[in-house]
């Protein structure tokens, strides 16, 4: 998740006060206009390059609702939040270590995909580089018992009787079909 550095002397930075007066805004409103900018800058202009953008979508951005969108752009300006390249000011010093750890990230990500390229192009992923398990997952035995006729007719022919069902074990006499004698099968 990304991150901007935002120190506690913010509010009382002149830039801030500048930028207050411009709008005719209090503090909290101003230092929120600021961070909903410099967070959106964060993913969409990671360079601080803000001449893509037009002063009405700034004032989007920023969420700043008034009448003149563009005044909060030269507000910007007047203020030393931008610079006159239309550059976020200082931008590389307060998003740098960022914008390098995404660097890290991406040239790890480019070897680590080079890596797996060569291997399955060598002749396949080996069970370490892939996500299977490397331990096989116990499982517990099958515990039922197997339908075997041969058994049933042997209890039948026992006991005479068969259970109709488990839940109240209610026994009823087999019809004259079922019983039969020694060495007869069903």
């Amino acid at each position: 998740m990304a991150w901007i550095e935002l120190h506690q002397t913010l509010p009382q930075n002149g830039k801030l006060i500048r930028l207050k007066r411009e709008l005719r805004i209090q503090t909290p409103q101003a230092v929120g206009h600021l961070c909903l900018l410099w967070l959106w800058a964060v993913d969409n202009a990671p360079d601080g390059d803000l001449s893509r953008v037009t002063p009405e979508e700034i004032a989007e951005i920023a969420q700043y609702r008034a009448r003149q969108p563009e005044r909060l752009y030269e507000a910007l300006l007047a203020a030393g939040f931008v610079d006159a390249d239309q550059r976020l000011h200082n931008w590389e010093l307060y998003t740098g270590r960022l914008q390098e750890g995404r660097e890290r990230k991406r040239q790890k990500d480019r070897e680590r995909q080079r890596k797996r390229r060569e291997l399955l192009r060598d002749g396949g992923v080996t069970e370490r580089d892939s996500h299977a398990p490397t331990i096989p997952y116990p499982t517990k035995p099958n515990k039922t018992i197997p339908y075997h006729p041969e058994s049933k007719a042997k209890e039948v022919r026992q006991g005479g009787f068969v259970e109709k069902s488990v839940e109240n074990c209610r026994r009823m006499p087999l019809p004259d079909w079922m019983n039969t004698t020694e060495g007869e099968t069903l």
